[in-house]
């Protein structure tokens, strides 16, 4: 089974948005602060799903 296409010479990198752009959203904040290590180990299935072996949260300053 493939779950994406494989490109030699390519580092796989997976991001995870955590960015509430619209306004009066909370959904993000809700998650990061109620379960964080839920991110991390959806990160890691993901991660083991696309072989990536990097991967990044982006967050803004405003939900810290």
């Amino acid at each position: 089974m493939e779950f994406r296409g494989q490109h030699a010479g390519l580092s796989q990198v997976l991001i995870c948005n955590a960015d509430e752009s619209e306004p009066g959203t909370f959904k993000d904040r809700l998650v990061l602060e109620g379960d964080p290590f839920s991110i991390i180990e959806a990160m890691t299935i993901a991660g083991y799903a696309i072989n990536a072996h990097e991967g990044y949260i982006y967050i803004r300053v405003n939900i810290l």
